[in-house]
């Protein structure tokens, strides 16, 4: 049922399709690999590559998938290519020193205040405190938004203007953002460190290629031990390994093709949940959708469908086009500053690198819109006092 000669050649052309773009637009992007037509290509190569050499037991991937991807990742790739290239200049501003120290003070009060908190949950639970840790996470609290993301506002500013003299400032707000994300037990804190941190870096020359590799070998350790603290079986027999790697590498691709495109419930109710969210809140009747979404038991047991679910079940292969479009446009904008050496785009565009790497997965940008606008609004503080000068002291050491 699932031999088909003509998709598995399909899979083929389009990775070398893909493999062409990530090269052309490495050139076209003064070779800086966390531009966004590198990282976009880059990782659909990585996943379709695992998907053709692993063992696994998933069916080949349709049409569905394989048209929207192409349809994604080209339109994506030359929407971003595009925008970046443009002469027009961003503002290049300083972020306000006593802005940062504010932020940085409030990060260092707020953390006690935390452990207060979750070390009394963590010793009444028992062996299970790592549950209750992660459940305390997910729950609605203080310390599950705003909080931090000044936190990790904080420690990007910080590690942007990094000094040897002043290093504490940076360390500081860094233990803090890693201890978060241990006593959350949330994996994907990690991730966001690394990947934030490693653009930030690179793209101030501070860190090169090999760097890169070394942490991403160094991240992939530590999310296969993480996983095998959960898994006590993990290391004993190989197809378990195996298993892993395909749960998190390539089986959202497979879930994708289990969607029916044109059957959300509401117009747009994946796509425009924050709309759906605000309209909740004011009286209307109809929730938005669980940004957690449904589990599916074939081909395999997962909830993830890659950055092209909203767009594609509610809009079809029309909503996969568009959405790639404008977000083409929006990391082409943010990357655009970078190569014009803005602090302030240097470090938001190191924070959508994040969104930009997990579109395998899942759709980060939409589901979280809400959050990102926070993060970019606490960002645009800093400089903007910086801009405007309303302290008479130095923005930067």
């Amino acid at each position: 049922m699932w031999h088909r000669p003509k998709l598995q050649r399909m899979i083929v052309i389009l990775l070398l399709y893909i493999v062409i773009l990530l090269i052309v637009g490495y050139y076209l992007s003064k070779r800086n690999v966390f531009a966004p037509s590198v990282l976009s290509c880059a990782i659909w190569v990585i996943c379709l590559t695992l998907f053709c050499i692993l063992p696994h037991r998933l069916p080949p991937l349709s049409w569905q998938f394989l048209g929207s991807l192409s349809i994604w990742i080209t339109l994506l790739w030359l929407l971003s290519l595009f925008v970046q290239s443009f002469k027009h200049s961003v503002p290049r501003v300083e972020a306000s020193k006593p802005i940062r120290d504010i932020f940085l003070t409030i990060t260092i009060v707020t953390f006690p205040l935390y452990l207060m908190q979750v070390i009394p949950i963590a010793t009444s639970a028992g062996s299970h405190w790592a549950w209750a840790l992660r459940q305390y996470a997910l729950d609605e609290n203080t310390f599950s938004g705003f909080i931090v993301l000044l936190w990790k506002t904080t420690y990007l500013i910080e590690l942007y203007y990094a000094r040897k003299t002043t290093l504490w400032r940076t360390t500081l707000p860094a233990i803090i953002y890693l201890t978060f994300g241990f006593l959350s037990m949330a994996k994907i804190t990690f991730f966001e460190f690394a990947v934030t941190t490693l653009a930030i870096l690179y793209t101030q020359k501070r860190v090169h290629v090999k760097h890169l590799l070394a942490g991403i070998l160094l991240l992939l350790a530590a999310f296969f031990i993480v996983q095998s603290i959960r898994q006590e079986q993990a290391f004993q027999q190989k197809g378990e390994k195996m298993d892993f790697i395909v749960l998190y590498a390539l089986s959202s691709m497979s879930a994708f093709d289990t969607l029916d495109p044109y059957s959300a419930a509401h117009i747009g109710e994946n796509t425009f949940r924050i709309y759906y969210a605000i309209s909740y809140a004011c009286g209307n009747e109809t929730k938005p959708v669980d940004p957690i979404l449904p589990f599916i038991q074939k081909p395999i047991i997962t909830n993830t469908y890659t950055a092209m679910y909203p767009f594609f079940k509610d809009f079809g292969y029309i909503g996969v086009a568009i959405a790639a479009i404008l977000l083409g446009l929006i990391f082409g904008y943010l990357f655009r500053g970078v190569l014009q050496n803005s602090a302030f785009f240097i470090i938001a565009y190191a924070y959508f690198a994040n969104v930009i790497i997990l579109q395998y997965v899942a759709d980060i940008f939409m589901t979280n819109l809400a959050g990102h606008i926070k993060f970019i609004l606490l960002l645009s503080i800093p400089f903007i006092v910086g801009h405007l000068k309303l302290f008479n002291t130095q923005t930067y050491e």
